[in-house]
């Protein structure tokens, strides 16, 4: 994936130079699927995801941008519960959701000139991360409670994917894409696949 990326990169620092420029602000939601490590996709949900950009496209072909995204995860105290054994005993678990922040700059290189009713596009992505866990409340009725502090932690991302652009008038686009998103964290890596779908204001 980091090849991938840094080659995406270089063809958009090819392209600076261009002599038609584009401007764009998008905005956008859809959902965020956990894909690793394993605790993550076992024990927290799919959740929403929303993200803003704004860029510029260079000569119909590459669009450079920076970016803003969240997306958050609620927990599934089913399947925690049941895998302790503790399913069908009084304990209560509330809290324990997990949010991802991001900003990050990417490179999107079109297919066919992005000036066509319909134009795919690669996605290459780098930025910087927070990953927070909510606390997690144990109660017992009767006994009380004990919250359990996770905290966060930051971390460098990578995403590649693909998109496509749909023009709908001289000042308004659509999309939908999807990337795989990793964060890098020593060894214990997070990643997820955003599927998003918005609209893009032409400047």
């Amino acid at each position: 994936m980091c090849y991938l990326i840094a080659a995406l990169v270089l063809f958009g620092c090819s392209a600076v130079c261009a002599s038609q420029i584009q401007g764009e602000i998008a905005i956008g939601g859809g959902i965020a699927i956990p894909m690793q490590p394993d605790i993550f996709t076992d024990y927290w949900n799919v959740g929403p995801a929303l993200s803003g950009s704004g860029g510029v496209i260079l000569d119909r072909r590459v669009g450079l941008n920076i970016g803003l995204s969240v997306s958050f995860h609620t927990l599934k105290d089913h399947d925690l519960l049941r895998d302790m054994g503790l399913l069908y005993s009084p304990v209560i678990l509330t809290g324990g959701s997990f949010t991802r922040f991001a900003a990050t700059a990417g490179v999107n290189v079109y297919m066919v000139p992005s000036d066509e009713l319909v134009s795919p596009y690669l996605i290459g992505r780098f930025g910087y991360c927070r990953n927070d866990l909510e606390t997690l409340t144990i109660t017992v009725p009767g006994e009380g409670s004990v919250g359990v502090p996770f905290g966060g932690s930051n971390a460098f991302s990578l995403g590649c994917g693909l998109g496509l652009h749909i023009n709908a008038s001289r000042y308004l686009a659509l999309y939908v894409e999807g990337a795989y998103e990793r964060d890098m964290q020593d060894g214990d890596d997070t990643g997820a696949v955003p599927l998003r779908a918005g609209m893009k204001m032409k400047l």
